[in-house]
């Protein structure tokens, strides 16, 4: 079990950097409940991404003033009238926290995403022995699943999208976008995650209702 959430807002009024590490250091401390092990986030500014991952809890992270310096260095140009990033707080079940691309948010070539769930995948099993899930050298099924949808025709993405998440097993919630794109998608088979799109275009996703709330 892992916790996710997002922000998309292009209209906010007089949100100040010391704001936005609120939000994060708040959002980050409740979604801990559902994964402790490691925290990320990566934020888009001015058509830019600038992700952030630390294989230590999310309470450490976000009360890291390197970590703090790191956020404010990014956004102190930007218009914070408009915001948007996405996060997670991870519980390890396979794939090491000690190696990078592990971790989340996921970067490939052309998808940045984050999931909560387990995807049995069948590069991760071999049938004539026992598997260390948490071995070193072992890739999380995450990082699989976002290196696959990598490859899905972008002409056709939704169609071809829908196609391969109904093939998948295991349970996942997931958000992602085309790095590229100014879009993001959010799915599930739990029903582990909430949203709120309101009246002025603010959309927040979080995999508790009540961590929506504490910031909205």
């Amino acid at each position: 079990m892992c916790g996710i959430f997002g922000i998309f807002s292009n209209n906010l009024k007089n949100y100040s950097k010391n704001k936005l590490l609120d939000d994060i250091s708040t959002i980050a401390n409740l979604s801990s409940v559902r994964g402790s092990d490691t925290f990320g986030i990566s934020l888009f500014l001015k058509n830019k991404i600038y992700t952030y991952k630390s294989f230590k809890s999310p309470e450490l992270t976000v009360n890291c003033e390197i970590f703090k310096e790191r956020i404010i260095k990014n956004i102190r140009k930007n218009n914070l009238n408009s915001v948007s990033y996405i996060g997670q707080t991870r519980l390890v079940t396979t794939g090491s926290k000690f190696i990078y691309e592990n971790n989340q948010p996921i970067v490939t070539n052309k998808i940045l995403g984050i999931h909560n769930g387990i995807f049995f995948e069948k590069k991760l099993f071999n049938k004539y022995k026992k598997v260390n899930f948490e071995d070193y050298n072992q890739k999380s099924d995450s990082s699989i699943f976002f290196e696959e949808i990598d490859k899905l025709d972008k002409k056709n993405f939704i169609k071809s999208y829908l196609k391969f998440i109904k093939q998948k097993k295991g349970n996942y919630s997931i958000a992602f976008r085309h790095i590229t794109e100014n879009k993001i998608i959010i799915s599930s088979n739990t029903g582990s995650l909430f949203y709120i799109y309101d009246a002025h275009s603010n959309f927040y996703f979080a995999s508790e209702k009540k961590n929506i709330k504490e910031i909205y």
